[in-house]
């Protein structure tokens, strides 16, 4: 297997609807773009177990570690269709808004992670991330004759503090599960607890979740739409949010609380 296909326990596919595509990682092109559009914005990883990134080196061998090379993590870089100007061009830095991830897959437990999210600053408070988000949860959820994996449990993690990713989750419809205690260890330079014996700061995490149960309920599922588009062979779905697109197509605005557009997961 070369370095460019995704090394996945999971089929990989192209996502997309009307405002967002996410396309697998490709170690060539994305790695690259995420370092040009953070490198300038630290507090972008505030919350990131990883990063800020000195250079280019550091962020191509934390990614080679952390996502290329393990199979039960996808990442997926988001394009902004409402600025793209070739949406066939997966190089173009003026419409790439970000990462977002799946990871701990374990098609054993048929169970899924979302994370590793990166909104970057000029895609924030628009439709980006919550279509993002919107777009792997069908994936994850529906059943494999609609396009989707029909997994059982997708969950999301966030430290303790981190507000705006809980409430992020929570207007996707995920339930808060309740809290795990220093959860990991931290890097330095990383909020977080201290032990008080020089071992290094800790992480508390919020535990949120949709389960099959609450998908085929529709509790979950009332912010979406699906579509199958049989001449892409791609899985879509259409985000019923409370977005609006203008007729120029240059913006996007929200109308909900700034929680919806968290940079910080």
């Amino acid at each position: 297997m070369s370095s460019e296909e995704p090394n996945f326990c999971f089929p990989v596919r192209k996502l997309e609807n009307g405002l967002v595509k996410l396309v697998p990682f490709v170690r060539s092109v994305h790695p690259q773009l995420y370092f040009d559009g953070g490198r300038d914005h630290p507090e972008l990883f505030r919350f990131l177990t990883y990063g800020p990134f000195p250079d280019f080196a550091e962020l191509q061998d934390t990614f080679d570690d952390k996502f290329f090379r393990d199979p039960c993590t996808m990442m997926f870089a988001i394009t902004d269709k409402t600025r793209s100007q070739d949406e066939e061009t997966e190089g173009d830095a003026s419409s790439f808004a970000g990462a977002i991830g799946l990871l701990n897959a374990s098609p054993e437990n048929s169970s899924i992670e979302i994370g590793h999210v990166l909104i970057l600053p000029s895609f924030q408070r628009t439709h980006v991330a919550a279509n993002a988000v919107g777009l792997l949860l069908g994936y994850c959820l529906e059943g494999p004759g609609e396009g989707g994996l029909g997994l059982r449990r997708v969950q999301w993690q966030a430290h303790a503090s981190n507000a705006r990713s809980i409430g992020l989750a929570q207007k996707m419809g995920f339930k808060l599960e309740g809290y795990l205690r220093w959860q990991r260890v931290l890097i330095p330079g990383k909020e977080g607890g201290e032990r008080g014996d020089g071992r290094g700061r800790g992480r508390t995490d919020a535990m949120l979740s949709i389960c099959w149960d609450d998908w085929e309920q529709k509790e979950s599922r009332k912010e979406c739409k699906r579509q199958w588009s049989c001449e892409s062979d791609t899985f879509c779905i259409l985000f019923s949010g409370p977005c609006r697109l203008h007729s120029d197509r240059d913006q996007m605005h929200n109308t909900t609380s700034s929680e919806l557009e968290s940079p910080f997961f």
